[in-house]
């Protein structure tokens, strides 16, 4: 920190735990989540309000960053760590750790020290692109932020498709039969769409059979499983 022509203020603090520093003459100034430029002017009014300068010129630069930092891992361009210098948000926190890559999932996940329940927090990523508020939460020194790796199902779409195989989909958006279908390409001339079968395999080895009508899921009279 330094005072042009008040020698006396030329000093070297360290922030303490609450945000604060304490100055020979003027006693603590609240500087936690402040820029520097917003620093300089606090320190600036307060010597104006003390009458001890008219017009301070007021300079500080940051010795050494210690505990404002947010840690970003996952599907993200450039994962580590990413300095708060003042206030960011999380679009802001994604911005500097190079954006998400393309391989990334949906949710965003947030570990908190003093966050309600189990400490984490659920981001829908697809809320926070749209610019919903209310996702674009602000962060706070310590934060972890994990952007998973998109996880992918493949079903098995057989008979009379006009693409028959794997299919493959987001495990972040439902997947019913009617969208698998289609993904194959859609049923064949000769399909009898009001008999579609639907067979799952349990973790334990038991086979699940789910009878659908998909003229009647297309005419909204049955659910689409």
């Amino acid at each position: 920190i330094e005072v042009f022509e008040m020698k006396e203020l030329e000093t070297v603090r360290r922030v303490s735990k609450d945000g604060k520093i304490s100055l020979p003459l003027l006693g603590e100034l609240v500087v936690g989540g402040l820029t520097t430029q917003q620093a300089e002017d606090s320190l600036a009014q307060m010597l104006r309000d003390r009458e001890l300068v008219k017009a301070p010129r007021v300079s500080i630069s940051i010795e050494e960053y210690v505990s404002r930092r947010v840690y970003v891992s996952g599907a993200v361009n450039r994962p580590g760590a990413v300095e708060l210098l003042g206030t960011k948000t999380l679009v802001e926190v994604l911005a500097e750790s190079g954006g998400l890559s393309d391989r990334a999932g949906r949710r965003i996940l947030i570990d908190r020290q003093f966050a309600p329940g189990d400490g984490r927090i659920e981001i829908d990523g697809g809320r926070l692109n749209e610019g919903d508020p209310m996702s674009n939460v602000q962060m706070q020194p310590g934060d972890v932020v994990t952007v998973p790796y998109e996880e992918e199902l493949v079903v098995y779409v057989n008979g009379e498709v006009r693409n028959a195989g794997a299919q493959k989909f987001s495990r972040d958006a439902p997947v019913t039969v009617l969208r698998a279908v289609t993904s194959a390409g859609g049923a064949s001339e000769r399909a009898n769409e009001s008999k579609v079968k639907v067979l799952r395999r349990s973790t334990d080895g038991t086979q699940q059979v789910f009878k659908v009508n998909l003229n009647r899921v297309k005419r909204g009279t049955e659910e689409d499983l």
